[in-house]
């Protein structure tokens, strides 16, 4: 299973990355275009990644799109803290943006969209605004629910 450490506190952060397989040749015109953009999801409160599996799924085997999403600490598979800190160490909404960005260049995409649902669209926000690597790549949001903290009311 892909995990990688969070570059807060070392946190195990557990993520799916569906790629399409070579072989066979998918069938569609535009199947070119589609292996150089992939779809990252960020999943929303109480939920994990696998919330989006039955989308990931189809879209990486029959439309050859890479599929990403990732375990929010807390949530899934991922820990909560890194091993070694202490309770108090506050986790905060940019932490979880920080958390998704260090995935991201985990796996190396090069041009992405966002997929957020509730939580994750505050959450996919603050790491777009939070990182130059993410403003390079991304093409789009696509966001429902979208709830930022930093929002007046």
């Amino acid at each position: 299973m892909p995990y990688t450490k969070s570059p807060v506190d070392d946190a195990h952060l557990y993520y799916r990355d569906y790629r399409p397989a070579a072989f066979p040749v998918p069938f569609q015109a535009q199947a070119e275009h589609a292996s150089e953009l992939s779809l990252v999801f960020v999943h929303g409160w109480p939920m994990s990644s696998a919330m989006w599996e039955h989308l990931m799924l189809p879209l990486c085997e029959s439309h050859r799109i890479r599929c990403v999403a990732v375990d929010r600490r807390g949530f899934g598979k991922s820990d909560w803290s890194g091993t070694g800190t202490s309770n108090t160490t506050e986790i905060t909404y940019e932490t979880f943006a920080k958390d998704t960005v260090h995935v991201l260049q985990e796996v190396g995409l090069k041009k992405f969209v966002f997929v957020g649902a509730s939580m994750g669209g505050g959450e996919t926000l603050l790491a777009y605004f939070g990182s130059e690597w993410v403003r390079e790549r991304c093409q789009v949001c696509a966001l429902h629910g979208r709830e930022c903290p930093h929002d007046d009311p």
